[in-house]
């Protein structure tokens, strides 16, 4: 046999060879896939149970009710914003047509006593917050000075 040259009887028989090699190793392949897959599945059962056994199972009624809860602490309070309350007058009240508590409303008449000074004040406007510079508008004067 010269090489370089294919003899045609020969190179049948070597790519039958090669078909047989191949297919044996697919088998082989296929084989190895199962015997892995039928371990598992041995491996899971084993461990698992064989799934006939009754499993135990809690079970409550629900019931309505309020939840309690609460959270403790401890820390230091302190203001998000600061403001100082100075009065518009100086001097003492030393009377006045109302309680610390009363509710003034709208067209009400304030009578305050500063010392020798009397003033009469009709309300014109009640809010729970004032401004400074608001306050004259929220009251007008009946009697008395300008305070």
């Amino acid at each position: 046999m010269k090489f370089g040259k294919k003899d045609s009887a020969q190179g049948t028989v070597s790519s039958m060879a090669k078909k047989k090699k191949k297919k044996k190793k697919i088998i082989i392949g296929v084989a190895a896939v199962l015997v892995v897959a039928g371990a598992a599945t041995a491996y899971l059962l084993k461990k698992g149970g064989s799934g006939n056994e009754k499993q135990e199972i809690m079970t409550a009624m629900p019931t309505y009710g309020d939840i309690a809860l609460s959270v403790t602490g401890s820390g230091t309070v302190a203001p998000y914003d600061r403001y100082e309350i100075v009065p518009l007058v100086t001097g003492e009240i030393i009377q006045c047509n109302y309680d610390v508590g009363d509710e003034v409303k709208e067209g009400d008449v304030l009578e305050i006593r500063f010392g020798e000074k009397v003033a009469k004040l009709r309300v014109l406007s009640v809010a729970e917050t004032v401004r400074k510079n608001d306050a004259a508008a929220m009251y007008e004067m009946l009697e008395g000075e300008e305070m």
